[in-house]
Parts: C-alpha cells; structure tokens; sequence
C-alpha cells in the first residue's frame, strides 16, 4: 500500500491533507461502413483533474496519514457519467464517432472519409490533452468488437465468444443466479427477437 500511495503522489494523483472537512471514506450507424478503427483511452477517470471543491470530498484516511485525489478515482459512483459527458463534449462534431468511456470508435464508408474522420479525432485528442493507448489502437479494420457486439458493413452482431460464455453458464438455480444470468442475455434481447418471450424459468 504504501509503494502504491507513493507512486499516487509522485504522478500527482493523490495529495496529502491535513483537515477535517471529510470524513474518510452512444450509437453510429454502422451500415455501409467500410472501415472502422477503435482507439482506448489510458488511465479513464485519472486523465480528469478535480477542482479543490471536489478535492474535499475525496478524501481517504489510511495509517500514513489523510490523502485526497487531485484527479477522478475509479469507484466514484458517478465518475462513469462525469466521464462520459466530457468525452462526448470532446467528441461533438466529429462525424462517424462515438465513445463509451475509454472506448473509441470511428467508422467511414471509405479511406478518405475514414482519414479525415482520424485526423479529426487526433486533434480532439491533442487539443483536449486525453492520452491514449496505443497498444490498443486498431486502425482500419473491415470489422471490429465493440460494446459485446462485432461490428463490420453490414451492421451488428453477437460476439461469438460472449454467446459462447452464456451457452455454456450452468442453470441457475436460485433467483440470485437467474437475475445474474437475465442480466448477461438482456443485452442481446434486440438481436434475439425471440428473447422475451422464450425466456422464463
């Protein structure tokens, strides 16, 4: 813990405070798209500074002592809504994108299109200051994953490989497990029309 807190202060993540104000504790039409590319974004939340208001109310107490976040912490419960307004603040104007937090996808019906809609993005991201992984770049692909689907010209499907989780879930045995199990097949329900009415226990 203490490597890690140390680590938090030296990137100015976190900083030490001595107070007792606290206590401690997108959718683009993918039809006819010939290329898509897929960009992800580093480090999500932490790429957003706080202002000393929201300072206070991210405090934590830990044997070395009272620490607060200079930047958004993952496990704030609206940090994935605060995030996402800002990416798509970010974003806005820019044709054949969306974003799903750290996730970012360009579609174009052709190089050009695709290319300009690139270049686009990239100074988005230089002029906003977002760091991106570049390990995770996929550039002009005829198809990519993207939010459980695969997507490529012709539109959306299931990805093989989260069908393949829930066929082989065993069956629930108790509500608990049957909620757990809705849960993972209710995001497919529009693509297996049949769903809601062929699912019942």
């Amino acid at each position: 813990v203490k490597e890690e807190i140390q680590r938090n202060v030296e990137a100015g993540i976190i900083e030490r405070v001595d107070t007792s104000l606290s206590a401690a504790t997108p959718i683009v039409p993918v039809k006819n798209q010939m290329k898509f590319t897929k960009l992800d974004l580093s480090d999500t939340y932490l790429q957003v500074e706080l202002d000393e208001q929201t300072k206070n109310l991210v405090i934590i107490n830990i044997p070395l002592g009272l620490f607060r976040y200079n930047r958004m912490q993952f496990g704030i419960s609206n940090a994935p809504e605060i995030f996402q307004r800002i990416i798509d603040q970010v974003i806005v104007g820019v044709p054949n994108c969306v974003s799903y937090r750290d996730d970012i996808l360009l579609t174009g019906a052709n190089v050009e299109e695709h290319l300009r809609t690139l270049e686009m993005v990239f100074l988005k991201r230089s002029e906003f200051g977002f760091r991106c992984n570049p390990e995770k770049y996929l550039f002009f692909q005829d198809e990519v994953s993207y939010l459980g689907g695969i997507i490529n010209k012709n539109g959306k499907r299931p990805d093989p490989k989260r069908v393949e989780a829930i066929i082989n879930m065993s069956a629930p045995k108790n509500v608990k497990e049957l909620e757990a199990f809705i849960g993972k097949v209710n995001y497919y329900g529009n693509l297996f029309r049949i769903f809601p009415t062929n699912a019942n226990y």
